[in-house]
């Protein structure tokens, strides 16, 4: 049993229905992708939203 539980009471913004890649997009289209192979790889700022002030 699966059950989906939403935070936002369906007023969010829609959520757009993505295919899977296939691989032939895969294949034409490798070139593209960004490599994670860099040292070091960056920094990060990862914001939360979950609690909010007035």
């Amino acid at each position: 049993l699966i059950v989906e539980h939403s935070l936002d009471s369906g007023d969010g913004p829609p959520i757009p229905p993505v295919k899977h890649c296939t691989p032939e997009f895969y294949r034409d289209h490798q070139h593209l992708a960004y490599k994670l192979i860099s040292e070091p790889r960056g920094l990060a700022l990862i914001l939360s939203n979950i609690h909010f002030s007035s």
